[in-house]
Parts: C-alpha cells; sequence; structure tokens
C-alpha cells in the first residue's frame, strides 16, 4: 500500500466523520489491499464503515453524497464503499442490509445506493462479518484481513 491509498483512505473516513461525527464505528480496507493482493492500477479499493445506529434517508444521502466526492481522488481502478450498522456487522446476513453504497472509478460504473436494490450480492457483507470489521479493535481487524483505517476520526 502507498502513501496514495492511505491519504485516499483518510479522506473517505474524514469525510464520513463530519456527516456521522461520533456515530462512525470505523473505516476499514477489506478485499485485496487487506489481503495483499492489490496491484496499482488494476485492483479497486474496498472500503467498509461501520456507523453505530441506524440512518435515517437524510444522512444516508448525506453519506453517499460525501463518498461519492472522493471517487475523483481515488487512486486505483475505483472505490467499492459500503456502510453497515454495527447492529447488523455481528449478525447472520441477512438481506443486502447495508445503510449505504457507494462504488464508481475510472474504470467502474458510478453509482450509489441508500437501500437495497436489484441483484445486490450480501457475499460481501457476510465475509466482512467473518472477518470482524466492526469489532472496534484493530488489531483483532488487522488479524482477520481486515485493515483498520480510521475509528471515530477527527
Amino acid at each position: 500500500m502507498t502513501r496514495h491509498e492511505r491519504l485516499f483512505a483518510r479522506e473517505v473516513a474524514a469525510g464520513l466523520s463530519s456527516v456521522l461525527d461520533d456515530c462512525l464505528v470505523g473505516a476499514y480496507f477489506v478485499g485485496s489491499i487487506a489481503l495483499g493482493g492489490y496491484v496499482a492500477g488494476e485492483s479497486d479499493l474496498d472500503i467498509v464503515a461501520v456507523c453505530g445506529r441506524p440512518l435515517d434517508v437524510s444522512t444516508k444521502r448525506s453519506v453517499a453524497h460525501v463518498v461519492d466526492g472522493t471517487i475523483d481522488s481515488c487512486p486505483a481502478r475505483g472505490l467499492e464503499f459500503t456502510l453497515y450498522c454495527s447492529d447488523v456487522v455481528g449478525a447472520a446476513p441477512r438481506d443486502a442490509d447495508f445503510e449505504v453504497n457507494v462504488n464508481g472509478g475510472v474504470r467502474m460504473e458510478r453509482i450509489s445506493r441508500i437501500e437495497p436494490s436489484g441483484q445486490w450480492l450480501s457475499h460481501e457483507s457476510a465475509w466482512q462479518r467473518r472477518a470482524g470489521a466492526a469489532d472496534g479493535d484493530d488489531q483483532v481487524c488487522r488479524s482477520t484481513c481486515v485493515l483498520w483505517i480510521a475509528t471515530r476520526c477527527s
């Protein structure tokens, strides 16, 4: 991971913090960058964030807007971002039970969702839950292929 990916992650986390304030539990790298398989220029960046309570529609829209605003500075081929509420992160996967999902980049379709629609796949959320993304302990997160970015950013 280079300085560019770290700076981008901090930009995403700072944007989240500006909207969610103390509701932000944490933000984490998952996927290839956490597993050590990230290839600059080919891979996308996967970021999962966790909030402490369910969000109202206005806050979801604000989160989607701030994350979408970071896409143009993404140093990878694109960003895959998903925000989950802490009460669903540790639970068995149900449906696509995210709060916000934003994807896009130089070589990726740009899309923002504040509710599940169509064929959104929940396999990523199941993997991320098993990885312990919301344990609140960055040591746990690192040991399970989830890299901590920030907790309660300020």
